[in-house]
């Protein structure tokens, strides 16, 4: 039986008794800031389990895609070292809110399982928890299991949680005897046996019977109502009914299986599995609006990829290789889940540029791990949150690469300094917003007339932060928080469901908004986002505030914030259909009060965070626009200095000369005048372009160099004058002299500039990025680019010699 009919069949079943048949969640639920990802079909019936919702139905069925990667669910490092476990999988499960008990689910499952499938009874196991003497009588007495395969189980096997609090409770878990073969432990002295050490018997459905709420001080609280909970695991399932071992081998598996093996020795099993499961975690976060970052579920991405990268490149495969895969996962779920198809082309891009990105510094970061290593048993905190915080390793890649090694990780150290990383970042980020304008982030205020207070979670007040006081200084600012607002909705109408604000301030003249994007916005985009919010404030639409339960908001579908914790009562924005947001913020009462928007720029700030920065009002508009103007101006001016003495005519627009006097020249169009800068400045460019090859033949001569011979490799490094046109000039010349060597240019004045490139047949890969990263390191400065051409501005050298033991160390580590 294939697993579109295994799925189909399940749902079947129950739907005839009476089930409805629920459409799955997305795998981050909107309005549950407190869950990183849905982690079982329970998950969006929680509110019915605590008994603070309900449903027009009292008995549900469906197929759930999860993910688990974080918290007390958690299988990320037994992925692809056993055969059954994966941190994206589907579920199977049927519920009761109310209706039914452990009779009804303990009896439904028991005939799926061996009437409908027609499982072997006689390698069919029941546990059941400590206490619960009413499952074991159920089991015994109103089904044909043999008895002796009944097993009673602690909690730590028998008693369900959602996460650290939630609804739980005791539950009842069929598993089955997959014959001495499946044991994948033959060398450890163990014992085959339900809820052992082995793959003998793997459980294939959980009957939970949610009776309790844990609180956060640890004590259940009863539930008003018994409900059931179940789950079976789809991919499991398929693997007994297609007689695999392992789920990797299953039809939900062929066709990625066969793509990985294009790409890597089909010898390296567990790199094949880790790199499917991971693709297939991927697909789903991105297609339901994650995407890789630095923090939150974001880094729980980026982590997933980093490691499947590394895992390939360890299997042989030293280009990007997981973005080709994302197709395959996708035709293997679009019967059951289609919203991922519409999202291929993102997903495909994101991953793509994800591991671009991250193949640059990957041999690199591999070669001063094994350096770091050489020698020792013990690989430090602080070596570990390098490779971590320069190189991009997550810590479980690290913690991976150690135990391969049989070296101790210093974990404890390495979140020292991840700690003490974070206080300097916060420190800096404290000194660099005083005196800035008001944060008009998201969080719960209570206004009164000129003062903003910001409420904490714990209900203390924050520090406070004074208003405008004049009538027009709050409007501007109303305008300003509103149009965040309509950003939000307009960006993910025009880009897609994954735009997610990270980030906004408004004042009373403009507004900046970051948000989640993969790219930077074409002029397209840029023009239907604008047009798109005109629109509504055009269409003039009254702004409703509500107060109201955080319950109810949600159920209304207004937007909650990850990891913003709201009180009971919470206040709600609704630009009609537009936009709908919980939120605390002073706005205006309708739309048409902003009048106009003007874009001022977009820009990245890190990786997948974009940046927006707008004004409103025709006031606003028109004063940025004259500024803008003036400023264009101001650099026709610059450019032109650069003319004095020439024979050249002052420029003219048009045909006609500009006035004298600059205040006459904001009466020219926008375009007119941004398209002289243009043509003055491609003026000026030619006027020194003759000085710049009269500086490149001055530098002439330091390619008379004697290069010193470190590891084999010939390093030429020269100090010279000039800009970085001239460094760079020279580097090319250098590293073409000497083909199979580095070229190492430093200038003259401090603090230096310089700039690092390697020949073409230079034999060790990443050199030039590498001394660039280890020489800002060590002095200071800034710097950047390609494995084999990389410069840096601001390092603080005495002497260009100093780098040279650095070059000696880099080279030493990359060459061994």
């Amino acid at each position: 039986m294939n697993t579109q009919a295994l799925y189909e069949s399940f749902q079947s079943f129950f739907e005839a008794r009476g089930h409805n048949r629920v459409t799955p969640s997305p795998v981050v639920l909107p309005n549950d800031p407190t869950l990183f990802f849905v982690n079982a079909g329970m998950n969006q019936f929680k509110d019915v389990f605590l008994g603070t919702g309900s449903r027009d139905y009292t008995r549900a069925v469906n197929s759930q895609p999860c993910i688990r990667v974080s918290g007390k669910h958690n299988d990320l490092e037994t992925v692809g070292h056993d055969g059954y476990h994966l941190t994206a999988f589907e579920m199977l499960g049927n519920w009761s809110f109310g209706d039914y008990g452990k009779k009804e689910a303990i009896l439904w499952a028991w005939e799926w399982l061996t009437q409908v499938l027609k499982l072997p009874k006689e390698q069919m196991y029941a546990t059941v928890y400590d206490t619960d003497d009413e499952s074991e009588t159920i089991w015994k007495t109103q089904t044909d299991i043999n008895t002796h395969q009944i097993v009673r189980c602690g909690k730590a096997d028998n008693f369900w949680e959602m996460g650290e609090t939630g609804p739980c409770g005791p539950c009842s878990e069929v598993h089955i005897d997959r014959g001495p073969d499946a044991c994948d432990q033959p060398d450890l002295p163990h014992v085959c046996e339900v809820n052992g050490c082995c793959a003998r018997y793997i459980e294939v459905w959980n009957l939970v019977f949610i009776q309790s709420n844990r609180l956060s001080d640890g004590t259940l609280q009863p539930l008003p109502n018994l409900s059931v909970d179940t789950g079976a695991g789809l991919e499991r399932l398929a693997a007994y009914m297609q007689n695999h071992l392992y789920v990797y081998d299953t039809d939900g598996f062929s066709e990625i299986n066969a793509t990985i093996d294009r790409h890597i020795d089909p010898n390296h099993a567990v790199a094949k599995r880790v790199i499917a499961d991971h693709t297939r975690t991927l697909c789903l976060g991105i297609a339901d609006g994650v995407l890789p970052s630095n923090d939150g579920r974001g880094y729980v991405l980026r982590r997933l990829l980093r490691r499947a990268m590394r895992y390939a490149r360890q299997a042989g495969c030293v280009t990007p290789m997981v973005h080709t895969l994302v197709s395959a996962v996708i035709r293997s779920w679009q019967d059951r889940y289609p919203h991922i198809a519409k999202q291929q082309a993102l997903i495909e891009q994101v991953i793509y540029r994800e591991e671009q990105s991250f193949i640059k510094t990957l041999d690199t970061g591999l070669a001063i791990f094994e350096s770091t290593i050489a020698n020792t048993q013990t690989l430090s905190g602080a070596a570990a949150f390098k490779l971590y915080d320069t190189y991009g390793f997550p810590l479980d890649l690290t913690q991976s690469l150690a135990a391969e090694r049989g070296i101790k990780l210093d974990e404890a150290g390495f979140y020292l300094e991840k700690k003490a990383q974070q206080e300097r970042a916060r420190a800096n980020q404290k000194q660099a917003q005083e005196n800035t304008e008001f944060d008009a982030s998201h969080e719960q205020r209570i206004q009164t007339d000129t003062v903003v207070y910001c409420t904490h979670p714990d209900g203390g007040r924050g520090g406070e932060v004074a208003l405008p006081k004049t009538a027009d200084e709050r409007l501007a600012l109303a305008r300003h928080h509103t149009a965040t607002h309509l950003f939000q909705a307009s960006l993910q109408r025009v880009l897609g469901s994954h735009v997610v604000q990270s980030g906004s301030l408004v004042s009373t003249e403009r507004l900046r908004f970051d948000f989640t994007h993969f790219q930077a916005l074409t002029d397209e985009e840029k023009s239907k986002v604008l047009l798109d919010i005109q629109r509504v404030i055009d269409a003039d639409l009254p702004i409703e505030v509500r107060y109201m339960p955080l319950k109810s908001a949600k159920e209304m579908g207004a937007m909650a914030l990850f990891g913003q914790q709201y009180p009971d009562e919470v206040r709600v924005i609704r630009i009609a259909d537009e936009s709908n947001e919980l939120c605390g913020g002073h706005h205006v009462t309708h739309t048409g009060l902003l009048e106009r928007i003007q874009w001022v720029s977009e820009s990245g700030i890190s990786a997948g965070v974009r940046r927006i920065e707008a004004v409103v009002g025709h006031a606003t508009c028109l004063a940025y626009e004259t500024q803008k103007k003036q400023t264009l101006i101001d650099s026709i001016y610059r450019q032109w200095a650069r003319f004095k003495g020439t024979s050249q005519a002052f420029p003219m627009i048009e045909g006609q000369s500009l006035p004298t006097d600059p205040a006459d020249w904001l009466n020219w169009e926008y375009t007119a005048l941004d398209s002289q800068l243009r043509h003055i400045t491609q003026l000026a460019n030619e006027h020194q372009k003759q000085a710049t090859i009269d500086e490149q033949k001055a530098a002439g001569h330091a390619c008379q160099v004697e290069p010193t011979v470190i590891q084999d490799i010939p390093v030429a490094l020269v100090t010279i004058s000039g800009d970085m046109k001239t460094l760079k000039w020279t580097s090319d010349t250098l590293s073409n002299q000497y083909s199979n060597g580095i070229a190492i240019i430093c200038s003259v004045d401090s603090p230096h500039y310089m700039v690092v490139k390697q020949g073409k047949t230079c034999k060790a890969p990443g050199a030039a990025l590498a001394i660039i990263q280890a020489v800002t390191h060590q002095f200071g400065g800034k710097g950047g680019g390609r494995p084999d051409m990389a410069q840096a501005g601001g390092v603080a050298l005495k002497h260009a010699d100093d780098i040279v033991p650095v070059v000696r160390d880099v080279l030493c580590v990359i060459l061994g």
